[in-house]
């Protein structure tokens, strides 16, 4: 319900011709008591009785100004760049934001989290899909596209804090974050109000730019990106003719593979020799490479043989919430411990 805080114009109009009469009449009678002396005053003492009455309903009929402040017409004011809209913002509840653990098959150590969607856990398409560009983040700040990001940054600070090794968040960016020249800049104010370090943050960029030339928009953002300390990965590796060329021009330090190329590899030998020629390419271009949608030990296993540095998917651990990511963190953690080694070296 909006109230009228517009002031009674009928009063204001009756001032504004009370005041200025009055006005002119005490600036009569001073110039009459300059001019006739005494004799002046006599006429003021007849007249000063109507006139401090009309002063005086003057200024009871003056409207006073409000002690607060006017609210502002939200229509009419713009809002700042990159910023949302108060007006179109409502209430609605926040999206959850799951992690699903990456893991070495050197080591078996955990190497980092994908920060996902409760919405959309599926892991057929990207590493970690970006939340919906309308869940909006529990702090407002002028990173309004990049509220998924600020979400899954905000929750991604109770793993690296209970962590006893460093933690990698994996975010995956959409188009529209990637082609904001302001990508740097916004992120760079954004670690720092969350004080999150940028070596800990990863951006994968979309598989669909597998199927162009890089532009150089997208490479200034790029080398802005890894300026800043961030890592970049590429979604949908050996999916496109321009893999290669992004990962040489953008700085790609992580290729994630196409999962159609490791999905039952272990049952298809010719997808098994494809897939070695991807992560061998990878290796010779002198980046790491993630395979993730693993469902299956022999999947994990083969990746593993073929020299495949990481790997993710439900086979690992599912997407989970960030207290049971906690959890399991640590469990695995305690499992590497307990496991065999060689006392006194091999000989």
């Amino acid at each position: 319900m909006q109230h009228d805080l517009k002031p009674d114009l009928s009063k204001r109009s009756t001032t504004r011709r009370h005041l200025p009469a009055g006005l002119v009449l005490l600036l009569g009678f001073a110039l009459s008591v300059f001019w006739f002396g005494w004799q002046g005053l006599i006429i003021i003492g007849f007249i000063a009785p109507p006139l401090l009455y009309l002063a005086s309903d003057s200024w009871r009929n003056t409207p006073s100004e409000p002690t607060h402040p006017r609210p502002l017409d939200r229509t009419a004011t713009a809002r700042p760049s990159g910023g949302t809209d108060p007006t179109l913002r409502e209430p609605m509840q926040h999206a959850r934001t799951l992690f699903q653990p990456q893991i070495s098959t050197h080591s078996g150590m955990i190497t980092g989290f994908s920060a996902v969607s409760a919405c959309h856990t599926s892991m057929n398409t990207d590493m970690a899909a970006p939340l919906n560009a309308s869940e909006i983040a529990e702090d407002e700040t002028p990173f309004s596209h990049f509220s998924s990001l600020t979400h899954a940054l905000h929750r991604a600070k109770t793993l690296q804090r209970t962590s006893h090794f460093p933690i990698i968040i994996a975010c995956s960016l959409s188009t529209e974050q990637v082609e904001d020249v302001q990508l740097a800049a916004k992120l760079e104010w954004e670690l720092d109000r969350l004080d999150v370090k940028p070596a800990t943050l990863r951006l994968a960029l979309p598989q669909h730019l597998c199927q162009h030339t890089p532009d150089h928009p997208l490479i200034s953002t790029c080398r802005e990106l890894h300026t800043l300390g961030c890592g970049i990965a590429l979604n949908g590796f050996g999916s496109g003719p321009h893999c290669v060329e992004i990962i040489q021009k953008c700085g790609v330090d992580l290729a994630i593979i196409e999962p159609s190329l490791t999905n039952d590899v272990d049952k298809h030998p010719n997808r098994r020799r494809i897939l070695s020629a991807v992560v061998a390419m990878a290796q010779d271009l002198g980046v790491e490479t993630l395979a993730c949608d693993i469902r299956t030990a022999g999947e994990h296993s083969l990746l593993s043989q073929l020299g495949c540095d990481h790997v993710q998917g439900d086979g690992i651990a599912p997407p989970m919430q960030i207290h049971e990511a906690t959890t399991w963190m640590h469990t695995h953690s305690q499992k590497l411990t307990r496991l065999p080694s060689v006392v006194g070296g091999i000989r």
